[in-house]
């Protein structure tokens, strides 16, 4: 089994989204258990390599990040998991 950690930051409930999407999407390859790991204390604008999503702070978290963001995070995690697991073989 190939590990994966979604780690984010979330002010708002937004991130947290699209963590849960990038999640989905890594989950979503066989052989692959992915985790959320929150991370609210320490260094929240680190994003050298990753999806990312804007959204506005006034909008609560039912409303963004938008559909296509989300849809993004998740081929991102599919993706991130496929290369894990190609490189475990």
């Amino acid at each position: 089994m190939t590990s994966v950690a979604v780690v984010y930051h979330s002010g708002y409930g937004h991130t947290a989204k699209q963590a849960e999407a990038v999640q989905a999407g890594a989950a979503s390859v066989p052989g692959v258990a992915a985790k959320l790991l929150s991370v609210n204390d320490i260094n929240r604008m680190g994003s050298f390599i990753g999806a990312m999503a804007q959204s506005d702070s006034d909008v609560g978290p039912d409303l963004a990040p938008p559909p296509g963001d989300l849809a993004t995070a998740r081929e991102y995690g599919r993706r991130v998991a496929e290369i894990a697991v190609s490189r475990r073989r």
